[in-house]
């Protein structure tokens, strides 16, 4: 009876059950008192955590593989976003830096150089801070991929042997 009540303790907090309603469940169940029935839940934690936090694996390493996987993602495509932003400004003031020969040419590059300069203004505006924010989210996404999910990480590293 007893290693059948602890394999069903075991597989009910490994599938995230409530402690408050498996506790509730064998009060009624086995006719124990709340303080017996809560001492015997922490008691069979206590003794199986091994095996409840391997049978939980696999959602939570989905759950730790995917913030890390979309923290990683939003962070190389802010960068992304800033090194293109950085290579139009290079590429923007380089066009302008060769030699006219007409004053109609001056003319048109002026007005050229002053639509890129409002439109490289606007970049500044809108692309320079979109970039940093994703960095940001995706930097938050890394740290909380990690440092939320530390055990499960270790519990990774272990299976794969690493």
């Amino acid at each position: 009876m007893d290693d059948e009540l602890h394999a069903n303790i075991v597989r009910r907090l490994a599938n995230h059950a409530n402690r408050d309603e498996l506790i509730f469940q064998l009060c009624n169940e086995h006719h124990m008192n709340w303080p017996d029935a809560e001492a015997l839940v922490a008691a069979v934690e206590n003794e199986h955590g091994n095996e409840i936090s391997q049978r939980q694996l696999p959602l939570r390493a989905f759950l730790a593989i995917g913030l890390m996987v979309a923290g990683v993602g939003m962070t190389a495509y802010g960068i992304f976003v800033l090194f293109a932003f950085w290579r139009t400004m290079q590429l923007d003031a380089g066009q302008f830096a060769q030699p006219t020969s007409s004053p109609a040419e001056k003319i048109i590059n002026e007005g050229i150089s002053q639509y890129n300069l409002a439109n490289n203004l606007m970049m500044v505006v809108n692309a320079v801070p979109f970039a940093f924010q994703i960095i940001f989210f995706g930097a938050a996404l890394m740290a909380a991929s990690y440092f939320g999910m530390k055990q499960v990480w270790m519990d990774i590293f272990g299976f794969l042997g690493i």
